[in-house]
Parts: structure tokens; sequence; C-alpha cells
């Protein structure tokens, strides 16, 4: 059982422009659009895997970021291996 956080730390670009040839660009952080969700896999890559085939096949777009988290049991007892995309 992995535990998987879609768009945590989403980074939106707010304005861009030209400076001396270079781009400053305004950011922000956030994580409105952020979408929890458990998944049943054989190990941390497969997990990954189907999440990202999960989230595209809902949203037609590919989740800005993923983190997946395994869980000892099913009361959301952590276990230190985490992979993000």
């Amino acid at each position: 059982m992995y535990k998987v956080i879609f768009n945590n730390h989403e980074v939106l670009i707010e304005a861009k422009k030209l400076n001396k040839q270079t781009i400053v660009q305004k950011k922000k952080i956030t994580n409105k659009n952020k979408l929890e969700m458990n998944i049943i896999a054989n190990d941390v890559l497969d997990c990954l895997t189907k999440a990202k085939e999960l989230f595209y096949n809902q949203f037609n777009e590919y989740a800005k970021s993923i983190e997946v988290t395994k869980l000892s049991s099913l009361k959301d007892q952590v276990i230190d291996q985490r992979v993000s995309a």
C-alpha cells in the first residue's frame, strides 16, 4: 500500500518580462491542485508508473509532481521510502 500525492508544490509563473536579454519571472508556489490517493502496487517504481497513468487518464495531462510514500499499515504509519518525479 502506497500513499501518492500529486501537485503538492506546484510552481506557477504569474508574469514574464524581458530585462536586458534575460527573462524575469514572478513565480508562486501553491498546493491548490493537490490530490492524494492510495494505490496498491508491487514496489515503489510500479506505484509511480500506475500513478502517472491514473492521473493522465483522469485529467488528460501529466502531474507537475508526484510523491510516493510507502505505508506500513492502513493507519498511515510511514516508512522512510520515498520517490518523487
